[in-house]
Order: C-alpha cells, then structure tokens, then sequence
C-alpha cells in the first residue's frame, strides 16, 4: 500500500527519484493514498488537504477520493438541506448530533435517540447515565433533566437522597 504523500518542488534523493513529504493525518493529496481521515484524487495538484469538518476518511492510509470521507463519531449524515452542515465536493453533509442523541460509530447513518434515564449534550459519541436514585425521558439533553425518583430528594441532576 503507498502512502500518500506531495512531491516538494524541485526536490529529489539523491538517485531514487523525486522527495515525497507525506500528508498529515487529517489531510489529503490528490496525487496518491493519503494517511487517516484524509482522502486523495487524481489531478495535477500535490497539496494535502482535509476530509470536510466532522468527517474522517477512517482508513489506515486514507482513500482515493472524497467520497470515501464519512461522518464522524458525534456526527450524522444529511441527505437533503438541514442547519449547521459542512459539505464535501460529493454532496456529503455531516451535522454534529443534536443534544439527547448521540452516535457512537464512524459512517454516514442517523444519530440515535438517547435511552430512558440518560442525556447527553451536542456532538455526542455516547449518553450519560443519570445519577442514582433519578430518572430522565428518552432524549434528554442534559444533567439537569435527571430528576430524583419518589421517595428521594435534590435538585435536578444532583445527587438525590432519602429525606430526613
């Protein structure tokens, strides 16, 4: 597998050719393979960029061409329109996970509603369980949604304990 990489104008070692830099992670060429969360197409340019913000490319040595970049942990794929979107040459369009869903793998699908007892904020990977003794609807968008179950008492996302 090639590693991608930009030839440096004017520069060659010494009998083996032209220099070849690699990209850095995150970037792209569009002169070869290129390293993680990049991705390469064919042209004339040896400049290295990046997959679109809140995509990655998610493989070892990057990919062929932008089309391969996905949307990241946190981040879900949008078919048509929406708000807060960053787009890539091919159409795609990653938008971070709303506040009470989350997405806890790389690739172009949906973020997931938060389960029961569980909230989580913006550009989530996971969701976080509400403190002992309280409960949350499905979808709550933060700590404070946690309320302490009957019997039990604190405020909203704090500890909760048996009166006294």
């Amino acid at each position: 597998m090639v590693v991608a990489t930009w030839l440096a104008p004017g520069h060659a070692a010494a009998g083996h050719g032209p220099v070849h830099t690699p990209c850095a992670e995150g970037n792209f060429s569009s002169a070869a393979n290129t390293s993680r969360d990049t991705y390469s197409e064919s042209g004339a340019s040896f400049n290295c960029a990046s997959c679109p913000p809140g995509a990655t490319s998610m493989m070892m040595a990057g990919s062929a061409d932008i089309s391969r970049c996905e949307c990241s942990v946190g981040y879900a794929q949008i078919f048509h329109g929406g708000n807060s979107t960053h787009a890539n040459a091919s159409g795609i369009q990653c938008r971070a996970c709303e506040p009470g869903t989350f997405k806890n793998v790389t690739g172009n699908t949906s973020c997931a509603v938060c389960p029961e007892n569980s909230y989580s904020g913006a550009a989530s990977a996971s969701c976080t369980k509400c403190v002992d003794n309280s409960h949350a609807l499905a979808g709550s968008a933060n700590k404070s949604a946690c309320k302490c179950n009957l019997g039990y008492e604190g405020e909203p996302g704090a500890p909760c304990t048996i009166p006294q």
